[in-house]
């Protein structure tokens, strides 16, 4: 029988992460109005935001678009950063809970890594290298933690 205190941990830390990501999904499409990078048809929408995937070299940038290029871009890339990161990261959060890992070390570590992908983000967000790369940091160590907790679980008696 499975462990209840990492069983739990993991599938909170699963959703508050899903949750997350759609949150960062929708804040990026968002972003991509305002700096024009949404389909030709989309501006059906918003009519008064042209939109051209952002090539459109005929047309002048309005004033605040530079701005808004680069926030549409800076959420393009936590997006893609989440996708590249909290797949994994919770597969071995999973696999440490099944594999019977050590439940203290299954808590801690995805807890920390919730707490990383969570701050990454508002680092990402906010234009806070230091932190961003900490955070970042942080996740990798705690998704390199979870793996070598499966490992030791699905090898212990």
């Amino acid at each position: 029988m499975l462990s209840p205190t990492p069983l739990q941990t993991v599938a909170v830390c699963s959703a508050l992460l899903y949750a997350k990501f759609v949150v960062t999904a929708i804040t990026g499409a968002g972003k991509k109005f305002n700096s024009g990078n949404r389909a030709p048809e989309d501006e059906a929408a918003k009519p008064n935001l042209k939109q051209s995937f952002g090539i459109d070299e005929s047309t002048a940038l309005l004033p605040d678009q530079k701005e808004a290029k680069i926030e549409d871009i800076r959420w393009q890339r936590i997006l893609s950063n989440d996708v590249e990161n909290i797949p994994l990261g919770l597969i071995l959060a999973w696999g440490s809970t099944v594999a019977g890992g050590n439940p203290t070390v299954t808590v801690v570590a995805t807890i920390a890594f919730t707490i990383a992908r969570l701050s990454h983000t508002l680092a990402y967000a906010n234009g806070k290298f230091n932190w961003r790369v900490a955070s970042y940091g942080l996740g990798l160590f705690s998704a390199l933690t979870l793996a070598g907790n499966s490992i030791a679980g699905a090898f212990s008696s």
